[in-house]
């Protein structure tokens, strides 16, 4: 189909105002569900691929479909029900943008990526992007109670809705989650929310090293108590953020706590987290005013934007609490044996590591990636890839399976995830 002819059929469901070409690709932002689901149908018919975009945190936009379906316009909570704690909202509303409207009526979304300020809600869902507070909360898919989609055929899927028990078979809300848009365009979503904290409270911890922090901050799960954050950065990566991070909090190694409740129990579990980290003595760490916490949280975010940038080569590793200490001792010294220029970051209480080339060269980037792959079996844990495979013939069995899935949901193979 030529390219004219896309731009008017796109143009035509959705208005020329908000169709444009990205690169050799087109860029359509439908206003609503049935939009998408008429842009959908018009494209299969004519055998376009297509992907969908929500804050571009995950980079589909280099994935080469030939339309992108945007969902910036579908940015608003739909129904906002405090009796029953539950919110009706659109897939293409920015995570920070929910949060902020949360929190400004006393209420509370835990779910916190650190790409939430272009994050969409519909986008962490597909990606089961959850953040920090992973292991005090839960998942992205664990606030789920239903969702609208639009499937490959172009037909509106509804499934669960505001009640907290919504299915006694296969829950559908589940398999959309890290589907990465290959089932389908998630256009609204049914979340669980909560009520905010009353306080919480930062704690930063400076380290000799990264391992040191790893080896503290892994001893925290059989503390007691499991912080609500708990990240965890390399010297290499505070130079990064240069002046973002101020010189008076930089160390061979930080680890920035967050705990939250009522506020009679926060002195007592920064006393918990204390000891666990043996800090024992106030003068070992530093509970942060509202402006150093602000501060120091807002560079850490902007990390999202170092590690995803051109420069650097990222991964993302899942391993045990209980090795994970062993696992960042044995990245540091091939690191330095290999003269790699890498920088470590940590979801502590998840016990997820981020290695950060600074060299994109290609023999680095591979020899980094055998390492970390035989690591990871060693240790048994997981790098978790950065996108789909689709292979109906791998020896996996997983991978087998969700490609049989992909082809029940989008037999013509016109999605791109």
């Amino acid at each position: 189909m030529k390219s004219a002819q896309i731009e008017s059929m796109l143009a035509e469901v959705v208005g020329a105002d908000h169709v444009e070409k990205v690169g050799e690709s087109f860029l359509a932002r439908p206003a609503n569900t049935q939009e998408v689901a008429d842009l959908v149908r018009k494209l299969k018919e004519q055998g376009v691929k297509l992907g969908v975009v929500g804050g571009n945190s995950s980079g589909i936009l280099q994935s080469g479909a030939d339309v992108f379906v945007s969902l910036s316009r579908m940015n608003q909570i739909l129904d906002l029900d405090r009796d029953n704690m539950v919110v009706l909202v659109q897939a293409g509303m920015i995570t920070w943008d929910f949060q902020k409207t949360l929190l400004e009526q006393g209420l509370y979304f835990p779910v916190d990526p650190f790409s939430r300020e272009r994050s969409s809600l519909g986008g962490n869902v597909a990606c089961r992007a959850s953040g920090p507070t992973m292991m005090s909360h839960g998942e992205t898919v664990d606030f789920l109670l239903g969702l609208t989609a639009v499937l490959p055929t172009g037909e509106i899927l509804r499934v669960g809705g505001k009640n907290y028990k919504n299915v006694a078979g296969l829950d559908l809300n589940r398999i959309y989650g890290g589907s990465r848009g290959r089932l389908g365009i998630i256009t609204e979503l049914f979340l669980r929310i909560l009520p905010k904290p009353e306080v919480s409270s930062t704690i930063f911890v400076p380290f000799s090293s990264i391992v040191e922090a790893a080896e503290r901050c892994s001893a925290l799960t059989t503390s007691g108590i499991i912080p609500n954050k708990m990240e965890l950065i390399d010297e290499t990566m505070l130079k990064r953020l240069g002046d973002q991070w101020p010189a008076e909090y930089r160390s061979s190694a930080v680890a920035l706590i967050e705990v939250e409740g009522y506020r009679e129990s926060i002195e007592h579990q920064i006393e918990i987290v204390a000891g666990g980290l043996n800090r024992g003595e106030k003068g070992q760490y530093q509970v942060l005013n509202d402006e150093e916490e602000a501060k120091l949280w807002q560079a850490r975010t902007q990390l999202a934007e170092v590690i995803n940038s051109d420069e650097c080569h990222f991964l993302h590793l899942v391993v045990d609490p209980t090795v994970l200490s062993q696992a960042v001792e044995e990245i540091v010294q091939k690191a330095a044996a290999e003269s790699w220029p890498l920088g470590l970051v940590l979801h502590g209480s998840a016990s997820h590591i981020h290695p950060v080339l600074l060299d994109v060269s290609s023999e680095k980037k591979q020899s980094l990636d055998m390492f970390l792959a035989d690591l990871m079996k060693k240790l048994g844990g997981r790098l978790v890839p950065k996108a789909l495979t689709i292979d109906p013939g791998a020896e996996d069995l997983n991978t087998v399976l969700f490609s049989r899935l992909i082809q029940v949901f989008d037999p013509q193979g016109l999605m791109a995830g």
